[in-house]
């Protein structure tokens, strides 16, 4: 879907743009003698096969002529040499009255070539998170090596004194389990009270 715009023309209107809005929904806009017009709204779109190419037809309310429509028919063409930022929009013809004829042009005109380039890089790139936590192990990999050695070589320690800081990292899992058994004892409603 295009994502909805206003256009910002008043150099060039002669009243103030009414049809061409957010609100509106504009997929296609007309400048004709200074008015914009809606020649096509998002939520009034189908899409058909014309030539073996997919066709997208947009369709609004005219103004001037309540039963009619304005219409913008955009057919899509698959041409894997003209890269995403150099799509080319051409306007073909308006035949019959109020029924514009477009063809874009792109690589992502093409089955699956856009989503398969924006799911593959997306898929290979890794979280915030998830790179806080490889540099957190490494650091902590590269804290007990240079540790281990530091008390091996400088305090001749030896078995598990090697490690440094040891009466921290031996007590750690027992701190861990003291602290979640406070955490829910705490949450626990306790319906008696000892008696001083």
């Amino acid at each position: 879907p295009i994502s909805p715009f206003t256009v910002d023309a008043t150099a060039v209107l002669a009243e103030p743009n009414k049809y061409c809005t957010v609100q509106r929904n504009p997929a296609v806009c007309q400048l004709d003698h200074s008015t914009l017009f809606n020649c096509g709204k998002q939520t009034l779109v189908s899409w058909v096969n014309g030539n073996g190419n997919a066709v997208f037809n947009y369709s609004a309310p005219n103004p001037y002529a309540v039963q009619q429509l304005k219409t913008s028919m955009i057919e899509l063409i698959c041409a894997v040499s003209v890269k995403a930022g150099d799509s080319k929009l051409v306007f073909v013809t308006e035949q019959p009255s109020n029924t514009y004829h477009f063809q874009l042009t792109s690589e992502c005109c093409c089955p699956g070539v856009c989503a398969a380039k924006k799911s593959s890089s997306s898929s290979s790139s890794l979280s915030v998170g998830s790179i806080l936590l490889i540099v957190l192990f490494a650091l902590l990999i590269v804290y007990f090596i240079i540790g281990a050695i530091y008390m091996k070589i400088h305090a001749g320690a030896s078995g598990s004194e090697i490690v440094p800081n040891n009466s921290f990292w031996f007590a750690l899992p027992g701190l861990i389990k003291e602290g979640v058994v406070f955490l829910f004892s705490k949450c626990k409603k306790s319906d008696s009270y000892e008696k001083i």
